[in-house]
């Protein structure tokens, strides 16, 4: 086994789940993980920002605002077969998604910000995820969407029942509720 920083292109795209995992443990906190919001205007014109983010030593690519029903990402031509094998031929880099566990039970300390069905967290778009070719999920939440821990912990056990891939979940702000803020963690 090979740490992540050592391993070639070929060599992590052909990594399992179990043996990626292996490969981040043992780089021991070396590997970088870039979040892209594929919404926005790339740096660049004609490449994406996944690209330049590769380009910068980016180990894995994570793609916040994606949807899943809507796929689109800018720097890449509509339309196209699949967005994620594009991206991963692209940066050669495992891809994964943020998808956000909303909790529509949870009042929020601020105006609650509407997003797309294809960015929350339900099987149907896990499911899709997984379709799709995503290596990695993370549940996490965007300010103001009403994201809860209990939310995140749910959306937890309904990955494991339809994802493959590596899950990563938690908070890094209260996404616009008051309650404390969890680490992320990888299964």
């Amino acid at each position: 086994m090979k740490r992540l920083l050592d391993a070639t292109s070929n060599e992590i795209l052909s990594m399992s789940r179990e043996d990626l995992l292996q490969a981040i443990r043992i780089s021991e906190g070396r590997t970088i993980l870039s979040e892209n919001n594929v919404s926005i205007t790339q740096v660049q014109p004609m490449i994406t920002n996944s690209e330049v983010a590769r380009a910068f030593g980016a180990d894995l690519i994570l793609l916040n605002c994606f949807d899943v029903f809507s796929p689109k990402v800018m720097g890449i031509e509509y339309p196209v077969d699949n967005y994620v094998f594009e991206l991963r031929k692209l940066t050669k880099r495992p891809i994964g998604i943020n998808l956000e566990p909303v909790d529509i039970k949870v009042s929020t300390l601020e105006n609650r910000d509407k997003i797309s069905k294809g960015r929350i967290c339900s099987r149907e778009t896990i499911e899709l995820a997984s379709n799709l070719g995503f290596d990695i999920i993370c549940l996490t939440g965007n300010p103001s969407t009403g994201v809860s821990n209990e939310a995140i912990k749910e959306s937890i056990e309904l990955a494991r029942k339809y994802f493959d891939g590596i899950i990563i979940a938690g908070k890094m702000h209260n996404s616009g509720i008051g309650e404390d803020i969890i680490d992320k963690k990888m299964w």
